[in-house]
Formats: C-alpha cells, structure tokens, sequence
C-alpha cells in the first residue's frame, strides 16, 4: 500500500506530495515520536536558581597571586607600555564614589569596589574613568554593578614612576550597569603592619578595612596640592598608612589624639592611605 506524504514533513520545501510505503511511513512516525516525548515536548534539565551575583570570576580570583584563575601580567608592563586586558566582572559592591573635591581642582570621579559580602583579601579595587548604562546612572554606597572594561596595571603615571616593586592596578574605563541594591561592605580588620611593604599591603587596596585602638603620631600633613596624610599607629604595632581627607575634610585629627577605631577604603597612589568616608568613621575614645 503507498500513502501520500507531504514533503514538508521531511523538511523539503516542495509542497508536492510524495509517495511512500506504509513501512516507511511507519519508520517515518516512530522517529517523529521519539523527538517528542510527550505531547508537551521534553521536561527542560533543571539547572538550579540563577545567581543574583552573575557567573563571571570575581575580583579576589583574579587579582590573588594565589588564586588559580589569577590574570597572568604577561607581557610585563613597563613605564612605556601599561598591562591591559580585557575584563568582564559581575556583582561587586560600591564601597565609596569620590565626590569630594579636597584639591579644588577636579579631583573627584574614583569609584572603590570590592566583591560583593567578602572580606577575602584581593576583595578590592578601584575604577577609573567609569561610563554608566544608562547615563543618568548614579551609583552610592552598596549599590551592586557588573562592569566591563580593561584591568589596568602601570608602573608610572605620566612623567611620575611608582617606587620598585609597586603597581597602580586598576579597573579602566568599564562600562557599569546597575545589578541591584545591597548591603554596603562589612569592614575587614587588617592587620596594621601589613602596609610596611607593597607587597603584603596591596592586597587590601579598594577594601573597607577598620583598625582599632588608634593614635595620631603627628600633625597634618597637606601637600601643595591640599591632600593631608596623617601618621598613625595602633596598640599593636605601626604601619606605612596614613590618615588622608580624600573623602571628607579631617576634622579632631591632631596629634596624640586616640581613637576606638578608625575605618575607611584602603588607597594607594604611590603610597597607602586609609580614606575614611565620613567623621562617624573616626571612632573616639570613650570619656
């Protein structure tokens, strides 16, 4: 017996009819049969809840020297030619966006950032140059983005050279979209003596760090520029980190005052500064 099939059903574009057996029409209806399943089509696997975080790495596994999926500075970069690379990061915390201005000469515009709910050193970094999607994006502290952009690593800034062994790494003109709103970042206390090297202090750069039980070694230090750096130690030890007023205007900042605990955005621009937020983030001493 031959039955009148449609080329269409084979995937032809013809709509002339074809002739086939009734055992090639019962192949025909098996194979179509098997692809379907059900009348509804094949269950989707269940691949679990999305990640409100994104799936990209973040910051911690690419910056740790130890991390298996660290970016390898490869070339090296030199004073001629800046390291660059591509970089797509998702979910990470605005801890700080620069909008005090204690030059009076423009000195606004750094956005610090850190993996979203991590204290994990190498947790932190900061951008420069950023665009926003859309453009009336204003992002404030504990805002989550995803950003796409260039990681960035110079061992001299226009005609300055960093001292030996040290970097300016940075996040680079990224594209930012809003991801959602969180939880500013829990202050990680780090260890003082750690900012008496590069190598040992870099890895809290972008962070929010508090240290306690604080003394003001010496006075104001500003610069022509108007930037003050102030001396500090701890009970336990001292550190090469001073007290800048990148953020805020410093006020009851003098020497041999003593504070509870003073927290604040890690920074490096040559050398290691602690950038508290506001004067609530000088903690006094208890009377």
């Amino acid at each position: 017996m031959w039955t009148l099939v449609s080329s269409s059903i084979l995937g032809g574009r013809s709509k002339l009819p074809l002739l086939a057996g009734t055992a090639s029409v019962a192949v025909l209806a098996a194979v179509m049969g098997a692809g379907c399943g059900s009348r509804d089509g094949d269950a989707p696997a269940d691949v679990g809840d999305p990640n409100p975080l994104g799936t990209t790495k973040t910051l911690q596994q690419l910056q740790d020297p130890e991390s298996a999926d660290k970016i390898v500075l490869e070339p090296a970069p030199t004073c001629a030619q800046a390291f660059s690379t591509p970089l797509t990061v998702q979910g990470v915390s605005v801890n700080w966006v620069d909008r005090y201005d204690e030059t009076g000469a423009g000195a606004v515009g750094t956005v610090w950032i850190q993996d979203y709910k991590s204290q994990a050193p190498f947790a932190g970094s900061s951008i420069f140059s950023p665009s926003f999607v859309p453009s009336s994006l204003y992002v404030s502290t504990g805002d989550v983005v995803d950003l796409r952009g260039l990681y960035q690593v110079n061992l001299c800034v226009g005609k300055a050279t960093f001292p030996d062994g040290s970097r300016l790494s940075q996040v680079a003109t990224p594209v930012t979209t809003f991801r959602f709103e969180g939880a500013p970042s829990i202050p990680v206390e780090a260890p003082i003596s750690d900012f008496a090297d590069f190598e040992t202090g870099r890895k809290w750069i972008g962070m929010l760090v508090t240290f306690r039980d604080v003394y003001v070694d010496d006075e104001v230090r500003l610069d022509n520029a108007g930037r003050a750096s102030v001396p500090f130690s701890s009970a336990q030890a001292s550190g090469g980190i001073t007290l800048s007023n990148e953020f805020h205007p410093l006020q009851g900042v003098t020497r041999g005052a003593r504070f509870a605990s003073v927290t604040g955005v890690v920074t490096w621009f040559f050398d290691f500064k602690l950038a508290t937020r506001m004067p609530e983030d000088l903690l006094p001493v208890p009377q």
